[in-house]
């Protein structure tokens, strides 16, 4: 159903004298969009189901390392800052963790100068002072994009099976996590430690109704990605695939016409993170099953809710009690009683995505009657 067909039915649910008028048919926007987000989330619903990959990366080691100790007072800026010699260092490197050679340290790196040959690190090191030492760069976390609501499973496309799925302080607690091998477990850890991270360099453009925005001079390709939330013009888009570059489109339609050299501002919307046991001893890539997340749609025109229709009930019931609940109206109960009602008879429709089956093969034996 589109959003105006949707804005139409809630304000005759609610007798509106105002249907026109753009502030009503903001919030009931408003109202529809929260109730949608929470519908999409009641259960795990099969349509939510997706797919992702990610590349495991192994310790990085070329080159060598020159650190100062921390003395507990007056160098600490010295004592963070470590100097490399014949390393090739990244950006990327930023959110990994350093360790010098006969340490039992693990160091966050929280800045990198690629030019300068140097990392600074989150806490001083407490080290002692030394030059052309070996070292360790190890990407402990993988960020999934801000698409993923839930994860369902992690597998290995090299052995064709899941992974074993541990909890943070089971796996530590093993204190498996300092090998270095194929991955066999994994665990979901923290998010939103980017969510302050923008991405502004260039210009877009777009045109209303489109879900497509092109940039100028911009590097959209490993600096957004899906679920990143996008602002231009005032308003917010979700960003559903970057495709470019130069080339992004949202989940939902522009509102109205970008001009040529807008600025915008994109924001990491990072859910999560995972992390794997063993350390990878080479680049492997490992697909997961994940629920999409939920987003905003803004075009009143041009977009649909993303579920079937026939979840659009429920919703709109649910819409409707949010606005007799707002105006003490005593069949708010009522409605809501029958949106807990209508969304159990969705679950029963079995529009869920499940688990894997547990397999197994019956025992028989070797003995019994019809055996050779």
């Amino acid at each position: 159903m589109l959003l105006r067909t949707a804005i139409d039915v809630l304000l005759s649910r609610i007798n509106s004298e105002s249907p026109s008028n753009p502030d009503v048919r903001c919030r009931c926007a408003v109202a529809l969009n929260l109730c949608s987000q929470h519908l999409f989330r009641a259960a795990p619903w099969e349509f939510r189901k997706r797919s992702g990959q990610l590349t495991l990366i192994p310790m990085y080691t070329t080159g060598t390392c020159a650190i100062v100790q921390y003395d507990g007072y007056t160098n600490e800026a010295v004592a963070k800052t470590v100097t490399f010699s014949g390393a090739s260092l990244s950006t990327k490197m930023v959110g990994s963790y350093f360790q010098p050679s006969s340490s039992v340290n693990w160091y966050r790196i929280v800045a990198v100068d690629t030019v300068g040959g140097t990392i600074v690190v989150d806490a001083p090191v407490s080290e002692a002072t030394g030059g052309a030492l070996a070292f360790k760069v190890w990407k402990r976390f993988y960020e999934l994009p801000g698409n993923v609501d839930v994860v369902l499973r992690v597998g290995s496309w090299e052995h064709g099976k899941d992974l074993d799925y541990k909890s943070y302080n089971d796996l530590m607690a093993m204190e498996k996590h300092k090998r270095v091998g194929t991955p066999t477990m994994y665990t979901v850890y923290g998010g939103l430690e980017n969510d302050d991270t923008t991405y502004s360099t260039g210009t877009v453009s777009g045109t209303e109704g489109s879900n497509i925005l092109t940039g100028i001079t911009t590097s959209f390709l490993g600096r957004t990605g899906s679920g990143d939330l996008m602002t231009v013009a005032g308003n917010e888009y979700t960003v559903d695939r970057v495709e470019s570059d130069t080339s992004m489109v949202l989940r939902s339609r522009l509102v109205s016409t970008v001009p040529a050299g807008t600025t915008f501002s994109v924001r990491k919307n990072t859910p999560a993170f995972l992390m794997f046991d063993p350390t990878t001893d080479r680049l492997k890539v490992v697909q997961y099953e994940f629920l999409l997340s939920p987003w905003n749609i803004t075009n009143e025109a041009k977009d649909y809710f993303p579920f079937p229709d026939y979840f659009m009930l429920p919703m709109l019931d649910r819409a409707e009690m949010m606005f007799r609940e707002y105006k003490d109206d005593s069949k708010w109960t009522a409605l809501l009683q029958l949106y807990s009602s209508e969304v159990s008879a969705l679950i029963e429709r079995k529009s869920r995505a499940e688990p894997g089956f547990m397999q197994f093969a019956p025992f028989i034996h070797p003995n019994s009657s019809g055996r050779q």
